[in-house]
């Protein structure tokens, strides 16, 4: 499942095949904010399938120490970090909304 703003992807959510389940969810993050989170969470790991210095993937089935809370901070980075690197015109075409 993707998510996009602005015709630009901000996040995946990868289902089990099985179970349609999901396995975990994948956000675009600043490097050096994915780095420090990658560092403080053995949870969340490099982007699978994705770049690896830009996206994020958080493995759900596994989440101990990753909050909930931590989990909707990086959606909502994930978000802005691609809504800033729209053009100025489509951002405030989206804020508008």
């Amino acid at each position: 499942i993707r998510y996009h703003i602005g015709g630009k992807m901000f996040a995946a959510v990868c289902l089990d095949d099985a179970t349609g389940k999901p396995v975990y969810i994948t956000c675009k993050l600043d490097p050096a904010e994915g780095d420090f989170l990658r560092r403080q969470y053995e949870d969340i790991i490099p982007g699978y399938y994705m770049n690896k210095v830009h996206w994020n993937s958080l493995l759900l089935n596994k989440i101990d120490a990753v909050t909930e809370q931590l989990v909707m901070e990086m959606i909502d980075s994930s978000y802005d970090t691609v809504l800033k690197s729209l053009p100025k015109k489509k951002q405030k075409e989206i804020e508008e909304m």
